[in-house]
């Protein structure tokens, strides 16, 4: 069966999934070299106990928002505890990356949402990409070769 009148959808295809498998590379690495810039230290801190914490004076919130209280242990030794405020979802015995700067440990706080420091969704993120830009290359160039 001769497909050759498909090569401008195999084209149009090639070329969006190798964009989109650059773009995701570019943003997996800038996101990576992101987190190892952050100056300071880290350290592993488990959810102990959640609060319900009323909201701010001024704030548009009506009811009470979650926070979870963490707790981790320097290389000293010294307990360190604090308040998760980045709006994230935490439950009792989740494992929680946070960072300090560097010899203030009681001055920690949780990144951000969307500043995870764990390196498996970036490494994930790295794979997927690279799989669209080889297929999208792969299409683009049997497109070209059939047009």
């Amino acid at each position: 069966m001769d497909d050759s009148g498909f090569w401008p959808l195999r084209a149009v295809t090639g070329v969006l999934l190798l964009s989109g498998g650059l773009l995701g590379t570019a943003a997996a690495v800038r996101a990576a070299v992101r987190q190892r810039r952050l100056p300071g230290g880290r350290a592993l801190a488990r959810v102990v106990d959640t609060l319900l914490v009323g909201p701010p004076a001024g704030s548009w919130h009506h009811g009470p928002e979650r926070q979870a209280l963490l707790e981790f242990r320097t290389p000293e030794g010294r307990l360190v505890r604090l308040r998760d405020t980045s709006g994230e979802v935490r439950l009792r015995g989740d494992l929680v990356v946070v960072r300090h700067p560097p010899g203030e440990p009681e001055r920690a706080v949780c990144p951000p949402p969307g500043e995870s420091a764990d390196p498996v969704p970036v490494v994930l993120g790295l794979v997927v990409c690279a799989v669209c830009t080889g297929v999208g290359a792969l299409l683009v160039g049997r497109a070209l070769l059939a047009g």
